[in-house]
């Protein structure tokens, strides 16, 4: 009975245990571990961004969507062919949802995330879970993210099948070491932004999966005030609108080679 016990215990523990980070998978940068695991356990992911420029601002403004298949337990995407979307639970825990987000050194009041929900759940900011007592930090959700070595941490809200998150955030802008560029032209003063997500730099922009074999379609509007003249992207121009001395550049870049 003892060795039929052992042999249970080993084939139950990948199905059991494998949904949860190994240890030391979310320390700060994207460690092995991490990577290789949410490989595993993510697919069918897409940004959608709405950013906002506006002229010398020190950060990007903009808001955020991500969807994300997560895998259930066992393997198992939900009921259905794995289209539905159901409650996640292996084990009496979940498949987190592991983003990144990491600030760069010297500008971290400039790195922020704000309004975040997850599948129409709002939660509250990082480190701010409910107290033992049951009772909701004051101002904030029973339910709540967080925010830790580099990385957004979801587990309130996570269900096998899609996943939607939605957040704000804002990044900042710089003349050098930032994944959002600025460069003033010395002669007319012209003013120039460009985005360089050389590896790992793409989460000090906006939240993501910054790992190469996580691949996703990726979609952005634009937000700009009027003085700011062009922009210029390698996906489709959809037009533009203008409101309040605004306009808005629709530009879709639907790429399955966006990491």
């Amino acid at each position: 009975m003892r060795y039929l016990f052992a042999l249970l215990m080993l084939a139950l523990g990948p199905s059991i245990f494998g949904q949860q980070p190994p240890p030391g998978a979310l320390s700060p940068g994207v460690p092995q571990e991490l990577a290789r695991w949410r490989a595993a356990h993510y697919s069918d992911v897409r940004y959608k961004l709405n950013l906002t420029l506006e002229k010398m601002s020190p950060v990007l403004k903009g808001t955020m969507e991500i969807r994300v298949r997560v895998s259930g337990g066992d393997g198992e995407t939900g009921s259905g062919g794995g289209r539905e979307s159901v409650p996640l639970a292996v084990a009496g825990g979940v498949v987190p949802i592991v983003l990144d987000w990491r600030k760069i050194k010297g500008h971290e009041e400039r790195s922020t995330v704000s309004k975040v929900s997850i599948n129409g759940l709002v939660l509250s900011p990082g480190f701010s879970r409910p107290l033992t007592d049951g009772k909701p930090p004051e101002g904030g959700t029973p339910n709540a993210f967080e925010e830790n070595n580099e990385h957004l941490i979801f587990r309130d809200g996570v269900v096998a099948g899609e996943n939607v998150i939605k957040l704000d955030f804002t990044s900042p802008i710089l003349t050098s070491g930032s994944a959002i560029t600025r460069y003033v032209d010395k002669e007319d003063g012209s003013e120039y932004i460009y985005s360089l997500f050389v590896p790992s730099d793409a989460s000090t922009a906006f939240p993501v999966f910054d790992q190469p074999d996580i691949k996703a379609r990726f979609k952005f509007e634009l937000m700009a005030i009027e003085v700011v003249s062009n922009a210029i992207a390698n996906g489709f121009y959809l037009g533009e609108e203008s409101a309040n001395e605004r306009r808005a550049r629709k530009i879709p870049v639907n790429s399955p080679h966006f990491r």
